[in-house]
């Protein structure tokens, strides 16, 4: 099967691949201004999965920065402006609670909306990564 080199050798790329909305979790969530996001959540944009981010305070104002669209539209992205570190992973894991509510039909309905965002920031991704770089980004065989 195929792997992704940007995934731990031990997690089926299939398997993430298939997950529905991907939990970008930073080291640092800390509000740290040198460190705004790692390189995890390009790694989501470059798979297509929509995300929400537990890390440091403005990472989605960083990402709209560079031209990317978060998610704002379908589910609260209200954490991102919260200070204390600990009432922002609070209020992730809200977020993730209340997702969890949704019958198996409205996850997919909200899946779906999801495309056209996902898409635009893949393309912007695409755009402005060195192809030789995104293909081994993407795919290795093992």
């Amino acid at each position: 099967y195929q792997k992704s080199i940007w995934l731990n050798e031990d997690i089926d790329a299939g398997m993430f691949l298939n997950t529905g909305i991907h939990l970008n979790t930073e080291t640092r969530v800390n509000n740290d201004a040198d460190h705004i996001l790692s390189e995890k959540i390009y790694k989501d944009i470059a798979a297509k999965m929509p995300f929400i981010i537990c890390g440091p305070r403005h990472g989605l104002k960083h990402l709209q920065s560079q031209g990317y669209q978060t998610f704002n539209e379908l589910w609260c992205e209200d954490y991102d402006n919260i200070y204390d570190p600990l009432e922002r992973v609070n209020a992730v894991v809200e977020l993730v609670d209340n997702l969890s509510t949704l019958t198996e039909t409205e996850f997919k309905d909200l899946l779906l909306q999801t495309q056209p965002i996902v898409e635009l920031n893949y393309q912007k991704f695409v755009s402005r990564s060195p192809l030789p770089y995104l293909k081994q980004l993407m795919h290795t065989t093992v």
